[in-house]
């Protein structure tokens, strides 16, 4: 770290092509560092902070690649003089060549550590340890700096054991790291790792761990809040179409239905998009722009299947509601409808949960005016419409909480079907069905309808919590 930053700041370096860019854009959540994976993408070093609220918590140097460090480490054992000089040596080499193109790469990632950054050395554990990589780690070891060393397995084969020993005799540190597959507590780690290559840097490095953590809270309640205004907006969605002349008949009932579905369709495809835009995965490949590419329609039997509750499920979860509805029939009477109240509402609920399987929304007719007839359909009637919007949202917050910047392949957030049973039980269930039910009603005032919002967004960002 420099001394005039208050941030520590390290230079990512290493062989070209073995995850430099990967770790640099996985520990600064960045999806604008250039990732590829051919050697040699990266020509110039270029800084990447990691902010959280504005506030800079980190810097790292994404560099070229070493393209002739033998002939570097010649060089310096000729220059240099008293080992107490290798740093020096080190900043002669590069304000002697700064000009010279045979060591380009090599001027540009030693820039910033002499500069006075820290160093984070990357290798490939999965390709076997050579000696050839000696004059790199010498070359770094001579500058004097806090290092770290961070082994990441590229492919399946596995030859850390070999790379932790030789790495050991040059760096403070050596850690295991994968960029691409890492979860949060791996990002946070290795970001406490750093902290103990100098002891200046800990405080701050454990700062920015607690503030990390602070921040993925908040992410978490802005996606749950982001899942439950779409699901308010969808629930409560109408669409009118006027009709001059003929009275309307199935063809213009079947005009509104669509453009109903495509509304719909909207609303869950803005909020995919805002979800990506707190988790910082702009650039994310959804198979085409509306997202919508390869992804099961909202509406097809496929969604059905994975979000949307059985029969039995949406028999029981009907005849709850009903049931908590008819309880408000027998405490009007004081029981003297001997709890038949209690029955009536539970085998109504059933029956309605039952019925509705199928149905999105009432078509009405409002009237006719001025010789035109205006039709109206919303909000959402059928009861596993919310289970199955809800269950798609959760989803795709739930892969891009936990999806790597690093990680460019195409990423696919098509339900699973194993997931819905993550997150939703008979419990969970009975309780949502209340939230649906009351929204479904559209009768809540403005208090309560932001109270339900409030209530149902802590729910569900706890759900998504224990995923």
């Amino acid at each position: 770290m420099s001394d005039k930053l208050n941030f520590p700041r390290f230079a990512v370096v290493g062989h070209p092509n073995k995850g430099k860019s990967s770790l640099v854009a996985a520990l600064t959540r960045r999806d604008d560092v250039a990732i590829s994976d051919y050697a040699g993408t990266t020509k110039a070093r270029r800084a990447y902070r990691l902010e959280v609220d504005g506030e800079v918590l980190l810097e790292l140097i994404d560099t070229p690649g070493f393209q002739r460090a033998r002939t570097l480490l010649a060089w310096l054992d000729k220059h240099q003089g008293d080992a107490l000089l290798r740093s020096e040596a080190i900043a002669a080499f590069v304000a002697q060549h700064r000009e010279d193109e045979t060591f380009a790469d090599e001027v540009e990632l030693l820039t910033p550590i002499v500069e006075g950054a820290g160093i984070i050395y990357v290798v490939d554990g999965s390709k076997p340890y050579s000696a050839d990589y000696e004059a790199e780690m010498e070359i770094l070891r001579r500058c004097g700096r806090p290092s770290l060393a961070v082994i990441n397995r590229i492919d399946d084969k596995d030859y850390t054991d070999a790379w932790r020993k030789a790495l050991s005799g040059y760096f403070n540190i050596v850690r295991t790291y994968n960029p691409v597959k890492a979860r949060l507590q791996d990002h946070l780690a290795l970001l406490e790792a750093l902290g103990h290559a100098d002891e200046r840097w800990l405080p701050m490095l454990q700062k920015t761990v607690r503030r990390l953590k602070t921040d993925d809270e908040r992410k978490l309640q802005q996606s749950a809040r982001i899942i439950v205004q779409a699901l308010f907006g969808a629930l409560t969605h109408k669409e009118t179409l006027r009709l001059m002349g003929k009275e309307p008949g199935k063809r213009e009932r079947e005009m509104l239905q669509e453009r109903y579905k495509t509304a719909l369709r909207r609303i869950e495809t803005q909020a995919r998009r805002d979800l990506k835009e707190v988790w910082r995965h702009r650039r994310i490949d959804e198979h085409g722009d509306d997202g919508y590419g390869a992804l099961p329609d909202l509406f097809s039997k496929e969604s059905a299947s994975i979000f949307g509750l059985s029969k039995k499920e949406l028999l029981l979860a009907g005849a709850l509601t009903g049931a908590a509805t008819g309880a408000g029939i027998d405490m009007l009477f004081v029981g003297h409808t001997l709890f038949a109240g209690g029955a009536i509402g539970a085998v109504a609920g059933a029956a309605g949960a039952y019925l509705a399987f199928d149905k999105l929304a009432d078509v009405r007719i409002l009237g006719r005016q001025a010789g035109s007839y205006v039709l109206e359909i919303g909000g959402i009637k059928e009861r596993n419409f919310p289970y199955i919007l809800t269950g798609r949202l959760m989803y795709a917050a739930y892969r891009l909480a936990t999806l790597s910047h690093a990680d460019r392949s195409e990423v696919d957030l098509t339900p699973d079907a194993s997931f819905r049973h993550r997150w939703m039980d008979d419990a969970t269930s009975r309780k949502l069905e209340n939230y649906f039910a009351k929204i479904r009603k559209g009768k809540a005032g403005v208090d309560e309808k932001a109270r339900m919002v409030d209530v149902l967004t802590q729910r569900l960002q706890r759900l998504l919590e224990e995923v």
